[in-house]
C-alpha cells in the first residue's frame, strides 16, 4: 500500500515540476520526489519483515476478545426469548 501511494505522489510530483518555473519550488519538488523513490526502495524491506511476523503481532499478545469474556461474564443462550437472561 505504501508503495503504491509513493507511486502516485511520484507521477503528481514530476507533472507538477514539468509545469513549474520558480526555482524555489523546483528544489521542493525535486526534494519531495527524492524522498518518495526512497521510500519506494525500503517498501520491500518492511512488506518482507511484515510476512514473516504473520497476521497477529509478535509476542504473546492474544487474540481480541469479547467485552463479555473481557469482564468474566458467561453468556448463556435464552431458553424463552420472550425473557432475556441478564
Amino acid at each position: 500500500m505504501d508503495s503504491l501511494a509513493a507511486n502516485l505522489n511520484i507521477e503528481h510530483y514530476r507533472k507538477a515540476l514539468a509545469n513549474e518555473f520558480d526555482e524555489t519550488k523546483r528544489q521542493t519538488l525535486i526534494r519531495l520526489i527524492g524522498e518518495e523513490e526512497l521510500k519506494l526502495a525500503q517498501a520491500p524491506q518492511k512488506e518482507d519483515r511484515e510476512k514473516q511476523r504473520g497476521p497477529h503481532p509478535p509476542g504473546n499478545a492474544a487474540a481480541p476478545q469479547s467485552k463479555a469474556r473481557l469482564f468474566g461474564l458467561q453468556l448463556r443462550p435464552s431458553v424463552n426469548e420472550d425473557i432475556p437472561v441478564w
